[in-house]
């Protein structure tokens, strides 16, 4: 469950920690208007096989319900931008948008 401890910490989801496929998932959904984002490595409690199991026992319902899924074939790790998203600097994007 250290996946889970490390998600509830304060500034888990912090922008700087995002892989680039999930920042650029934000950013599509957020163009959309789109109010809503299920990103399987976030929502799926990863190191709890229980919890695994129900949740991927649950995709039919989660995709069949889901107004776009966004799949990221092309990329050969995470951190490969989507081919939708411009390739400009990433790094502003990064920042955390938290104040002092």
């Amino acid at each position: 469950m250290q996946h889970l401890v490390v998600l509830r910490q304060p500034g888990a989801l912090n922008q700087q920690l995002l892989q680039t496929v999930v920042l650029d998932s934000i950013a599509v959904a957020a163009a959309l208007k789109l109010q809503y984002l299920w990103v399987n490595k976030l929502c799926i409690v990863q190191d709890d096989d229980a919890n695994k199991l129900a949740q991927i026992g649950q995709m039919t319902a989660i995709y069949g319900l889901a107004w776009l899924t966004i799949v990221a074939l092309s990329g050969t790790s995470s951190n490969t931008p989507l081919p939708v998203c411009p390739r400009g600097d990433r790094s502003s994007s990064r920042k955390s948008t938290s104040t002092p």
